[in-house]
């Protein structure tokens, strides 16, 4: 008879417990529920398929923050100056050297320089799910100190 087991916890601490399931064998003795911490994150299912079948998994509905998706496709270095770790960012995410950037142990490892033709799109740019929930801390945290 399978136990029922309620799980929080990250991606990384649950992905642990899946494979300690696989080693003692003991896939198909639980049902799983899993939170939003980590049972729709392939980290937890690649690998452990047989202890996670079955995984009933619990997520917050989540809306799009309407006109985001625009604004930060918009984004690039020179337009967004106001953010220091905007250019560590662009180097990491188009895998390039930003001219003019300090050597740090992040891009070290970029022998290409950026062109300064990139541009971020729905293509090459994917965004949080849960994106409205940091949007709304925001938003409290500003009109609590308005």
């Amino acid at each position: 008879m399978q136990k029922g087991a309620i799980i929080f916890g990250s991606d990384q601490e649950v992905a642990g417990v899946m494979r300690a399931v696989e080693r003692v064998n003991a896939t198909g003795a639980f049902s799983w529920v899993g939170s939003d911490g980590w049972s729709a994150r392939s980290l937890v299912s690649d690998g452990n398929e047989r202890a996670v079948e079955g995984t009933i998994s619990v997520q917050p509905q989540a809306n799009d923050v309407k006109g985001f998706k625009e604004y930060f496709l918009g984004l690039n270095v020179k337009n967004n100056k106001r953010n220091p770790w905007f250019v560590e960012f662009w180097e990491h995410h188009f895998q390039c050297r930003y001219p003019g950037s300090p050597r740090t142990p992040y891009n070290g490892q970029y022998a290409r320089v950026c062109s300064g033709l990139e541009r971020l799109t729905v293509n090459n740019t994917e965004f949080e799910r849960q994106l409205q929930f940091v949007s709304d801390a925001v938003m409290a945290f500003a009109y609590s100190i308005r």
